[in-house]
Parts: structure tokens; C-alpha cells; sequence
């Protein structure tokens, strides 16, 4: 676990999401149309770019839907990984995409320890990219993780409103690490997981959360099910 016992409490001063300016932009037109989102998750919107504070300890909490053990394997992952890129205590998130906004991330040191039990790259690449997704989905989104996808869903996980009963699944969240690498590599990332995402057997609509750590930037996209004109 990272060698840490402050929980930064976090301020968060987005604008009020403003339906007119939300939308579907796609990376690949034949996958999102561009059109105004539809329910339930019609307040992603466009935001400015601004500063946040995120502290890794954030999902040692459960706060985030993943238990303290995912939570806190994810945490040491994304810090071994923003570590590895040469970032050290704090880093400058960009997210673009069909959202645009930036968060200050900030991690304890990394141990020796903690570095040895992630010596395996492309596992903590993916484990680190779920950790930060996960903090993500609350300020991005307003939802949280509520459960691990079965495989042929074409996601990884469920996502509901931070506030639904009975963790009413109304989302797909598709996560994806990239531990070095450059724009290139992450839109045609984004471009495979949307096609992922639309040959799965879920009928939800999915977001799509790509986290490339050395820059460090995230691509979000969502994936829109087709609907009758009458719905």
C-alpha cells in the first residue's frame, strides 16, 4: 500500500453542466453521430479547462465502488506507472475528448516495495488506468463503479448515478492504460474500444476512458446504442 495516511479532501468547483453544449463527439463518426446525448447521461458536457485536485488515497475508500483491496492495488499501480514516466509526488491531468478539464493528481512516494509488487508493467498499466478512471467517472460523470462487467459485455465495468438505489446500472465504462506513447497511439486506442464496445452483447451506452500516463493525458468517448426514432 502507498505509505500514506492523509486523505486530501477535495474542492471541485466545476460550472453547472449546461445541457445545450452537451454532446457525443466521436473519435470515429461511423461509431457516435454527434448528436445531443440522450438520458440518463445527457449532462456530460464541455467543460473548461481548469485545475482539480485528486489525491490516489481517494479510492482507498470505496468511495469510487471499488472495494479498499482494488481500490488500493490501483492507487500503488497509477503511482508506479506516473513514476516510471519520471513524475514524482504530483502530475497535471489533461482529459479531452468529449469532456475537456484538468486535475492535479497527486500520490505519496513509491516504495521499493510497492514498485517491486507492480514489476509487471503491462498489468499496472491497466490496474493504474482503472484507478484513475475510477476517481474520474464521479467528477466526469456524477456516477461511480457498481460492478465488474462479464467479458462478452464489451466493458469492464457498470457504472450508476453516485446517488442511484439499489446501484441501478445505467452506463458501460471501458478502461484502457497506455504507459508511454503519443496522440497517435491514443485516439486509435479510443477508436478500438469504441468498436469493442459496439460488438459487445450489452445494450447500454458505454463510456470510454483511455489513460496514457507519461504525457499524462485521458481520452474519453462515449459509445451510443442505436435507438428507434421512436424512443
Amino acid at each position: 500500500m502507498i505509505a500514506s495516511s492523509r486523505v486530501l479532501k477535495l474542492f471541485f468547483p466545476l460550472k453547472p453542466f449546461d445541457p445545450e453544449i452537451a454532446f457525443c463527439a466521436a473519435t470515429d463518426a461511423s461509431l457516435s453521430k454527434g448528436r445531443p446525448c440522450d438520458p440518463p447521461w445527457h449532462h456530460i458536457s464541455a467543460v473548461e479547462t481548469m485545475s482539480n485536485s485528486i489525491h490516489l488515497d481517494e479510492l482507498l475508500d470505496e468511495s469510487t465502488g471499488l472495494s479498499v483491496g482494488a481500490g488500493a492495488n490501483a492507487a500503488e499501480a497509477a503511482a508506479v506507472c506516473f513514476e516510471k514516466n519520471g513524475h514524482t509526488g504530483t502530475v497535471q491531468l489533461r482529459i479531452v475528448g468529449t469532456i475537456k478539464v484538468e486535475f492535479e493528481i497527486n500520490w505519496a512516494l513509491v516504495t521499493s516495495t510497492v514498485r517491486d509488487s507492480h514489476n509487471d508493467l503491462q498489468d499496472a498499466t491497466k490496474d493504474g488506468a482503472v484507478g484513475i478512471a475510477a476517481i474520474c467517472a464521479g467528477r466526469l460523470y456524477d456516477q461511480k463503479i457498481v460492478k465488474q462487467s462479464w467479458k462478452k459485455s464489451g466493458f469492464d465495468y457498470h457504472l450508476a448515478p453516485r446517488d442511484a438505489f439499489l446501484f441501478q446500472e445505467t452506463m458501460g465504462y471501458e478502461i484502457s492504460g497506455i504507459l508511454q506513447n503519443d496522440d497517435a497511439e491514443i485516439n486509435k486506442r479510443v477508436r478500438q474500444k469504441l468498436r469493442q464496445v459496439k460488438r459487445g452483447n450489452s445494450s447500454k451506452d458505454s463510456h470510454v476512458f483511455v489513460m496514457e500516463f507519461s504525457q499524462p493525458k485521458a481520452k474519453t468517448d462515449t459509445y451510443v446504442q442505436p435507438r428507434s426514432s421512436g424512443t
